[in-house]
């Protein structure tokens, strides 16, 4: 049984986590962060992950697998996905040789639960990217369109301080073309307009969990069509709960990837495993830094595997 406990004070924390699995309690992995959101106020929480000594005395996994079990931990993949990992590396463990060949195969088996690739099926693709405010949405799509060839960048809502001027400003200085659209007609004018574009990226305003027309407000302007791509932009950095809570907001939508930004801040990548297992969606790109358009990439099983596990030196994959 292995569990992840939270708190803001480790004595509470550790007396829970004795109260659960008892004086054989193991300590597998644990970090500090701060969180601002849910009231905590920016206070220091301390996570530990932790199991009963004598479940994995029993579990018949190998010790030199115990390694990549922390590893796991360590980067925060689901216990319940650790679980199951590592009842199949069992299988295979007694016949590899070196932690090299046990890492390779357990990768393996990650990336055999991740969906594949994401693959564009329609031409010129239009993709609108979906998240929250901060993010990174106007500089991923300024690293789009700078990074496809023939592109141009369509800013809904541009009243709004903030990604408006910030794409006038860089248009001034890249040449990327920026179009101001506010209303269902404008967007539809602009698609004909630019219909000889190879990528159209559709830069919308934060969502706002406070305004429950929001969905409904987006969805009016944006026509419904399945060649538009919903990519979900969501940050390295941001809690997995805050994940899910927004993935769940936006189900209206027919979101088709995940695009994850800021992995040059985060040093757990395990949510993103987390999540694309748990949704089923493939990953579209990673952005890693603030250059335009150099630091983005297109995402894969391989990359992320790389970034949890460490498979190649340096960790770049």
């Amino acid at each position: 049984m292995i569990r992840r406990y939270r708190s803001t004070d480790t004595r509470r924390l550790f007396e829970q986590l004795k109260e659960d699995l008892g004086p054989d309690a193991l300590i597998l992995a644990k970090r500090s962060f701060r969180c601002e959101q849910f009231g905590l106020l920016g206070k220091e929480v301390h996570e530990v992950v932790a199991s009963d000594r004598r479940d994995l005395s029993t579990s018949g996994l190998p010790g030199k697998a115990f390694e990549l079990l922390g590893t796991l931990l360590e980067q925060g993949v689901a216990p319940e996905l650790v679980r199951s990992l590592m009842k199949e590396l069992k299988g295979e463990a007694d016949q590899l040789e070196g932690q090299k060949d046990l890492k390779g195969a357990l990768a393996k088996l990650m990336a055999r639960r991740m969906p594949g690739p994401f693959m564009p099926i329609y031409t010129p693709r239009v993709m609108v990217l979906l998240g929250l405010t901060g993010v990174g949405k106007t500089l991923t799509a300024l690293k789009l369109a700078l990074s496809q060839g023939k592109a141009v960048v369509f800013c809904v809502d541009p009243g709004r301080v903030g990604p408006g001027e910030l794409l006038k400003a860089y248009s001034r200085t890249t040449g990327v073309r920026v179009e101001a659209v506010s209303s269902r007609e404008e967007f539809l004018k602009a698609l004909e307009k630019y219909r000889d574009r190879e990528l159209v990226v559709v830069d919308t305003p934060g969502v706002d969990y406070l305004d429950r027309t929001w969905p409904m407000r987006l969805k009016e302007l944006i026509p419904s069509s399945p060649r538009f791509e919903f990519h979900v932009v969501l940050s390295a950095t941001t809690r997995e709960e805050e994940v899910s809570r927004l993935l769940g907001y936006l189900f209206a939508f027919p979101v088709c990837a995940l695009l994850y930004t800021k992995l040059d801040e985060a040093f757990c990548f395990g949510p993103i495993y987390n999540q694309t297992v748990k949704t089923g969606l493939p990953l579209s790109y990673f952005t890693t830094g603030q250059r335009v358009p150099e630091d983005i990439e297109r995402a894969s099983r391989l990359r992320l595997l790389d970034l949890i596990l460490g498979l190649t030196k340096g960790g770049e994959g």
